[in-house]
């Protein structure tokens, strides 16, 4: 039987305002994922201390309601859900799939008021945007070795928008460097390594 999904919304509304959201895709076919088997909508957002302590709190409270049998007092990525920045501060990521299956899997975006935006006005959420996200917390298995929480993107209120304007950075290489060996295959390898696995499981 799957587990009851629970809504978090970061930050809480209740006792805090509005947090830098530095990069977020919400919109048209989304970003790569890390195994390449699907795209996903992806968005970070930053937080303070007291911020990181709630969401901690919360995923705990899930946690010890919904574990499965014979886990451990903490879900097994508990450390990875903020991370720690470099200038003392804190970062959380929320994704989810596209699509799942056939169906389009669509993320809400709202303004400030709670009134839904069109999201094919936006593209691509930049540094000095505002905002909240509601994620869907989910507890995620792998085997009998593994399990922990997931939070899955589900909503965005932009309180601020700023627009990402980051460039190609590959602007910044001279025009030609010879022919490379195996430049340009990278790709084509690991989906050919992929099928010989998917075959070699069959």
């Amino acid at each position: 039987m799957a587990t009851e999904k629970q809504t978090l919304i970061i930050p809480n509304e209740k006792d805090f305002k509005p947090q830098p959201i530095p990069f977020g895709v919400v919109t048209g076919e989304g970003v790569d994922n890390f195994d390449g088997d699907d795209k996903e909508y992806s968005v970070s957002i930053l937080l303070d201390k007291k911020m990181k302590k709630d969401i901690l709190n919360s995923v705990q409270a899930y946690w010890d309601e919904h574990k499965p049998s014979g886990a451990g007092d903490k879900p097994d990525n508990f450390k990875n859900i903020v991370r720690d920045t470099e200038d003392g501060g804190h970062i959380l990521y929320s994704k989810t799939k596209t699509h799942f299956g056939d169906k389009q899997n669509i993320i809400t975006i709202v303004n400030h008021e709670g009134v839904k935006l069109d999201p094919q006005e936006f593209g691509m959420i930049g540094e000095g945007s505002l905002g909240r996200l509601a994620v869907k917390m989910g507890i995620y298995t792998q085997g009998k070795r593994s399990a922990g929480v997931s939070l899955y993107l589900s909503a965005v209120k932009l309180t601020k928008f700023v627009a990402y304007s980051g460039g190609d950075a590959s602007s910044a290489f001279g025009q030609e460097d010879g022919e490379v060996s195996g430049a340009g295959e990278f790709k084509a390898e690991k989906k050919e390594k992929k099928a010989k696995k998917k075959k070699k499981n069959k």
